[in-house]
Order: C-alpha cells, then sequence, then structure tokens
C-alpha cells in the first residue's frame, strides 16, 4: 500500500513539473526561436542537441531515482520555489523574455526540491546548469572574453618577436592590421568547453565540488586554446603579408585548433583521480525523515498545483482586465503662441 501511494506521489509530482511547461509554452517557444535563430548558423544553435541530451540525462536519472523516492517536502524548497513562481509572474506580466526562462527553469528544479529535498534535487544540478548554457543570457561575457584575450595575446606575441603595435583591439603589423573583434574572443567554444566539461562530470559521476573544478579548468584551457589560434593566424599573417588564405579562413582554423586543444586537455585531465559522488541507493536511504509535510502529502500536492498554475493563471487575468478596459476618446488641445486655437476629441479604438 505504502508502495503504491508513493508511485503515485511520484507520478503526480511529474505529471505537474509537466504541466508548469505546458502552463507556459509560450516561454518555450521563445527559447526555440533563440535557438534556431539564423537556420541554426546562430550563437545558441547549439541548444537544440544539447535540449535533446538534457532530456535523456534526466530521464536516467528518474528512472534510477524513482524505486527509492519518498514524499519527503523541504520548507527551503518551499520557500525557493514561492520566488521562482513570483518572478515567473513578474517576467510574464513585463515581457522579459530571458527572466522568464531562468524562473521557468528553476521552478522546476524547487519543485523537486520542495517535494523531495534538496539531497534528491541537487541530482539534477547539471542538467539545469547545461540547459542554461543554451539561453541567450551569455553575451555580455564576450566583452570579458575580449579583453582577456587582447592581453593574453599581446603578452604572448612579444615572446615570438614579431613586431607589432597594438592599439585597443587593433594589432598592427608591417602589412597590415588583424582586429581581436568580440566575435573572435572564443565566446562559442567557452560555451562549448563547459558543455564538454559538464558532460564529462555526468560520465565520470564527479561531485558538484569537482564539477565547478571542471568547468574552471576548461574554461581556462578554452581561453589559452584561442589565443594560440589568433597568435598562429598573426605569425602566419605577419610571414605572408597576409596572403595567406588562413587570414580568411581563421573560423574554421579556430575549430580545428580548439578540437585538437581540448582533446589534449581531456586526454591528460581524464586520468586524474576523482572522488565519485554518493551512489543512487546512498541518496534515497539517507533521504528518508518524518515531519508535518512528509506526513502530509496530499497537502504537498495541493500546494504544488496552485504554485504551478498560480503564475500564468495571474496572467491570464491580469491581461483579460485590461483588454476588457474600454479606451476613453483622447482630447487634444492645440495652442501656438500660448493662445489656444482649437480643440477636438479624437476616439482611439
Amino acid at each position: 500500500m505504502k508502495q503504491a501511494f508513493e508511485d503515485y506521489y511520484n507520478s503526480t509530482v511529474l505529471v505537474l513539473a509537466l504541466l508548469l511547461l505546458g502552463l507556459n509554452y509560450d516561454v518555450l517557444q521563445d527559447l526555440f526561436h533563440k535557438w534556431y535563430a539564423q537556420d541554426l548558423t546562430g550563437p545558441y544553435s547549439h541548444g537544440l542537441l544539447v535540449a535533446c541530451i538534457v532530456a535523456y540525462i534526466v530521464y536516467k536519472k528518474i528512472v534510477q531515482l524513482r524505486p527509492g523516492l519518498s514524499a519527503n517536502p523541504s520548507y527551503a524548497g518551499l520557500i525557493f520555489l514561492a520566488g521562482s513562481v513570483f518572478v515567473l509572474f513578474l517576467s510574464l506580466i513585463s515581457g522579459v523574455n530571458f527572466l522568464q526562462h531562468i524562473a521557468l527553469l528553476s521552478a522546476l528544479f524547487f519543485i523537486i526540491w520542495f517535494a523531495y529535498s534538496f539531497n534528491i534535487a541537487r541530482q539534477f544540478i547539471l542538467p539545469v546548469i547545461l540547459l542554461s548554457l543554451t539561453f541567450p543570457i551569455w553575451d555580455g561575457a564576450e566583452y570579458f572574453l575580449q579583453v582577456i584575450t587582447i592581453h593574453t595575446t599581446s603578452f604572448l606575441l612579444d615572446l615570438t618577436g614579431v613586431p607589432f603595435y597594438r592599439d585597443g583591439p587593433f594589432f598592427h603589423f608591417a602589412s597590415g592590421v588583424i582586429e581581436i573583434a568580440p566575435e573572435c574572443a572564443g565566446y562559442q567554444q567557452m560555451l562549448v568547453s563547459m558543455i564538454i566539461g559538464l558532460l564529462f562530470s555526468y560520465q565520470h559521476h564527479l561531485r558538484i565540488v569537482d564539477i565547478i573544478k571542471t568547468l574552471f579548468y576548461l574554461s581556462v584551457a578554452a581561453i589559452v586554446i584561442n589565443t594560440i589560434r589568433i597568435i598562429v593566424i598573426m605569425v602566419v599573417g605577419y610571414y605572408t603579408k597576409m596572403e595567406s588564405s588562413l587570414i580568411t579562413k581563421h573560423l574554421l582554423l579556430g575549430w580545428i585548433i580548439y578540437g585538437i586543444g581540448i582533446f589534449i586537455f581531456l586526454y591528460f585531465y581524464s586520468g586524474l583521480k576523482f572522488k565519485p559522488a554518493s551512489s543512487i541507493e546512498t541518496i534515497c536511504a539517507d533521504n528518508r525523515k518524518t515531519d508535518y509535510l512528509s506526513r502530509h502529502p496530499v497537502f504537498v500536492q495541493l500546494i504544488l498545483v496552485v504554485l504551478v498554475m498560480l503564475p500564468s493563471l495571474s496572467d491570464y487575468a491580469i491581461s483579460r482586465h485590461i483588454n476588457d478596459q474600454p479606451v476613453q476618446p483622447v482630447r487634444l488641445h492645440f495652442v501656438s503662441d500660448t493662445w489656444q486655437k482649437s480643440s477636438s476629441d479624437i476616439p482611439v479604438d
């Protein structure tokens, strides 16, 4: 009987999470358009592939965890869930797209936290971070990467003995000028490196602290590899008087150098010894406790229903109320040289 109820509870939580996605279909549609921008050649075109990978990882986690899951609600998770739902509501009525994406993803994570405790929810931190790398919220990193790349390139290029003069992002050589534009600062390589790092962490069952270290090391590796690419282009351009085809084909060269460099890095990095994360059985065994919410799982389900439906229904009600308001005629007064010449009532539809 207990197992049957736990299965019912787990299924209810899953259905409510899917209901949250369904009620916010417009948010998902907007995100899909960002991924599909410029016929899958935009900076976030990897989103479609990553979304499929995340769906697979989440499915595997659910299959592994479900036999040992039991109702273990968390008060802290409830607070965070209510906060994310409120942010989702504000983003819906204000139309801030990137905030809608973040709030929706956070709400899904906090549903798990509230229903099962953080001990279970942290098993989904990796797919949450992985999916967040497909959100168009990282464009601001281009400027910082450009600054880092410019100074790193200038320092390393001095070691090659190639004469040059730098004026901001422009590197002046005897036969031409090469600019390190924001698009050349390794922004896409950085995102790809973090995605690779998260998939590497998933494959090796790394702890959260080791995941953070892996992402940091791969980010540094991406910057170094991209700097090497730029220096190769500059050196080749200097000795060929900017006539080499590598100058115009530098994008393809960049991905070739990046692929070789990241393979070498992962080859040596994978040889390190990592302490594995706790097993699924241990996590589920440590997740059982008794409190008021645990003894009243139906109350937990009712709270989830309210919080899942509240943002969309509130947004719909407010929008409907605004649209149903009659529009009053606007009276315009035409004034010239401080004298009122004429006035008219103009109805506005």
